[in-house]
């Protein structure tokens, strides 16, 4: 059996959170006791409970952060909280930041929707997404040089082209793709974070929102094909001495 990943491997990776999750019809009244099943299956990888959390995330002017969330959400997180499993009424969700390859997080997203769907009989997927979330550092201080180095520049274009476009405060800019397979966003822009730290995000959610049965091993094939065009559209957004510096390992 190949042990080569899929994509190169980055051993100085700007990425800092990766969340997939899943979209269902609402499990009315779910309860602590339809909860245990799973806890119980997953509790060797995830033995820490943290109720009310909330697994989406939200991007806007100067934060990067989680959304607040109305129903309750039941948490289930690894010893050191590197990766975290988020179940509701309507969805379930694996998040990590300690991102090691697609083989491995594809690998325990199986796990986690295969308990799911036994445990409480989860038959119909309203929405599957990816998203990655990477955040590149700049200067405080002038960080267009640093952009044009490490940023396409199809993407930053109007910073610098113009007198009043060259002492950059802030940026932001969303597009959403329609893709054969769903739709692709980009979030991108210059941001300085609530802790003081100036970056580039790179923003890239794939998601597919046609309504279908649920069987584990199709979401998995579609979430393959979600990574292939992830990983695509990040290496096109960063310049080729950005993706050098985060020191890519080889891949297949």
């Amino acid at each position: 059996m190949c042990n080569v990943p899929r994509h190169p491997i980055l051993r100085r990776t700007p990425l800092t959170t990766v969340v997939c999750q899943v979209r269902f019809p609402k499990v009315l009244g779910l309860s602590e006791a339809d909860v245990r099943p799973l806890q119980k299956r997953l509790g060797g990888d995830y033995p820490d409970f943290v109720p009310g959390e909330v697994q989406e995330f939200l991007i806007g002017p100067g934060v990067i952060r989680q959304s607040p969330g109305q129903e309750r959400v039941y948490q289930f997180r690894a010893s050191d909280s590197s990766w975290a499993v988020s179940l509701a009424a309507e969805s379930v969700s694996l998040e990590t930041s300690r991102y090691r390859g697609f083989d491995d997080f594809v690998g325990r997203w199986r796990a986690v929707l295969q308990g799911a769907v036994e445990h409480l009989e989860i038959r119909r997927q309203d929405r599957l997404g990816f998203r990655f979330v990477n955040e590149i550092e700049m200067p405080a201080e002038a960080p267009l040089d640093r952009m044009r180095q490490m940023i396409r520049a199809e993407l930053i274009c109007p910073v610098g082209a113009h007198p009043m476009t060259q002492d950059l405060v802030q940026s932001l800019q969303e597009l959403r793709l329609r893709q054969p397979n769903g739709y692709c966003t980009l979030r991108h822009g210059y941001l300085v974070k609530p802790d003081g730290k100036h970056v580039y995000a790179l923003d890239l959610d794939f998601y597919d929102d046609t309504k279908r049965d649920l069987v584990v091993e199709e979401n998995v094939q579609t979430l393959t094909a979600f990574d292939d065009g992830l990983d695509s559209l990040f290496r096109w957004s960063v310049t080729d001495e950005a993706y050098k510096s985060f020191e890519p390992e080889n891949a297949a």
